[in-house]
């Protein structure tokens, strides 16, 4: 199964529409990391399947929801707060609380056989699309 790469899935609906126009005139144009997502995510299609990676460092899988809805994936992590005791804080960089992406996917994803994985603070996700949404190969007879 090969996946070839996709630029980065704003969750906007106005900014995918702006891309969108945009590209009619100026073709496919790389798109920007506003830097206010909540964690970053790499995105690859097939003709079976999309791929998704994200970053969740020191995630554990009870704190970690997955969710998808026709063409959307949603992401959810809720990091709980720590205190360490006798301790001042000097500086906290790595997010707490709760943090929420979604990625509008341009096919229909069948559901059923979404699977996800938590590796090493990675998050894969394979989401194959639907059997309407596939590429299919259509023979082509010939006539008398």
């Amino acid at each position: 199964m090969v996946f070839r790469c996709m630029n980065p899935i704003h969750t906007n609906r106005i900014d995918r529409e702006m891309n969108r126009l945009l590209s009619t005139f100026f073709g496919e144009t790389p798109q920007r990391s506003t830097g206010r997502e909540p964690f970053a995510v790499n995105v690859w299609e097939n003709d079976e399947a999309w791929l998704l990676e994200a970053e969740l460092p020191g995630v554990e899988p009870a704190h970690l929801e997955v969710s998808v809805i026709d063409d959307e994936l949603t992401i959810s992590v809720d990091v709980p707060e720590t205190e360490e005791q006798d301790v001042a804080c000097l500086r906290r960089e790595r997010p707490r609380g709760c943090r929420s992406r979604s990625i509008h996917l341009s096919t229909s994803i069948d559901a059923q056989r979404v699977e996800a994985a938590l590796v090493h603070g990675v998050l894969t996700v394979t989401l194959p699309k639907s059997e309407a949404a596939q590429r299919r190969k259509i023979q082509v007879n010939v006539g008398d």
